[in-house]
């Protein structure tokens, strides 16, 4: 069985590693919340350091993102996929900054 490679985040992308109390909504949380109240929305506080690859065909990186609630919320980084069918705009914004 193969292992789970890891790597560090600062390493990958120094800008994400830095992130503290962004502005960025959570990805895929608006539509659940449904309130468009700013008190009701998570943002994105931070990213874990370190960063899975999973041990497949196209090797995706799991990453944890802490909320502005404190809660850790996984998502999974896919690349030579079609990504428009999961498009999130919040998605667009983080892309250019993960260099993976």
């Amino acid at each position: 069985m193969a292992k789970t490679a890891t790597l560090k985040l600062p390493d990958i992308s120094p800008e994400l590693a830095k992130t503290r109390s962004s502005i960025i909504s959570m990805p895929g949380l608006q539509e659940v919340q449904g309130e468009h109240n700013s008190a009701s929305i998570v943002t994105i506080h931070s990213f874990e350091s370190l960063v899975a690859i999973l041990p497949s065909k196209t090797k995706p990186k799991k990453i944890r993102l802490i909320g502005s609630d404190g809660q850790k919320y996984t998502y999974l980084l896919k690349g030579r996929e079609d990504l428009v069918k999961y498009y999130d705009s919040n998605f667009a914004i983080l892309i250019p900054l993960f260099i993976c």
